[in-house]
């Protein structure tokens, strides 16, 4: 299980969104997940979506074609499934937001 930094409550797996920060519902803390976490997340899904194809034979233009659409369903089995397999580090979020709650882009 996954704790609050702030207040060491338990955190559900489904309220932890991986690429956006989130609140902790017992002491409203803004949290993330740490940047290497998901980098490696990011990397992970890149290579492997090119093992993958490459392991079948696929060469040429067909792994080309193979490797985009098996990133996408790598990537999103990952965000969903790697977290309670290699839970991540949860961090305080520092992370700006206008006043309509959104997160303000990085400049």
């Amino acid at each position: 299980m996954l704790r609050c930094p702030s207040c060491g409550s338990d955190l559900p797996y489904n309220h932890v969104h991986i690429a956006k920060p989130f609140k902790c519902s017992v002491c409203g803390e803004r949290l993330c997940v740490g940047s290497l976490y998901l980098r490696l997340n990011y990397w992970g899904s890149v290579l492997f979506s090119v093992l993958v194809p490459l392991a079948f034979g696929l060469r040429g233009f067909s792994l080309v074609l193979a490797i985009v659409p098996l990133w996408v369903v790598i990537s999103v089995l990952a965000l969903i499934l790697i977290k309670r397999i290699i839970p991540p580090k949860i961090e305080r979020c520092h992370r700006e937001l206008t006043l309509d709650g959104r997160e303000k882009p990085l400049l």
